[in-house]
C-alpha cells in the first residue's frame, strides 16, 4: 500500500471462518488498518495481506477516487492464515510502535491517544489470528 495520505473514512475487520461460517467473534480494527499495515511492512512483514487480505491491492487508481462508495471483501485460506500467525508471534507492541515511529504518520504524530488506539488494534488483530490459526480457520475480510 503505497498512498501518498492516509484514507480517511475507511474501517477494516477479520472474521475467522470454516466454509462459509464464521468462528468465533470478528475482529473490528476500524481506521488503525492503515497505520497497522505500514507499520507492519516496515518490520519486513507483508502488511497488506496480513491485516486486509491483500483486498485493497486489487483496486486500480481510478476506483479508489470515490472511496465511500466502495466495499472490499476477500479471503485468506487456512494455509495462509497460520503463515501469517506465525509472523505476528514475533511482533510485540514495542517493536510495533518503534516500526511505526518510522512511519510518516507516525513522524508526524505524537498524540498518546492515536498511540494506544494503534496498540488496542494491534491486540485485536493478534486475537483474531492466533484465535483462527487455533481453529485452523480461514479468515475474511472486509474494508469499506
Amino acid at each position: 500500500m503505497d498512498w501518498e495520505t492516509k484514507p480517511m473514512g475507511f474501517t477494516a475487520s477479520l472474521q475467522p471462518m470454516h466454509s462459509s461460517e464464521p468462528v468465533g467473534e470478528e475482529a473490528d480494527i476500524d481506521g488503525s488498518f492503515f497505520d497497522l499495515t505500514e507499520s507492519l511492512n516496515v518490520l519486513g512483514l507483508d502488511g497488506e495481506c496480513i491485516v486486509t487480505g491483500n483486498v485493497l491491492l486489487a483496486t486500480g487508481d481510478d476506483e479508489a477516487e470515490e472511496e465511500s462508495a466502495y466495499v472490499w471483501s476477500g479471503m485468506l485460506d487456512a494455509e495462509e492464515v497460520q503463515r501469517n500467525w506465525q509472523q505476528l508471534q514475533g511482533v510485540t507492541l514495542e517493536r510495533l510502535m518503534a516500526a511505526f515511529r518510522e512511519t510518516p504518520n507516525g513522524k508526524s504524530t505524537n498524540d498518546q491517544g492515536n498511540d494506544e488506539y494503534l496498540k488496542f488494534h494491534f491486540v485485536a488483530l493478534k486475537d483474531v489470528y492466533r484465535r483462527a490459526a487455533d481453529a485452523r480457520a480461514a479468515m475474511s475480510f472486509l474494508v469499506c
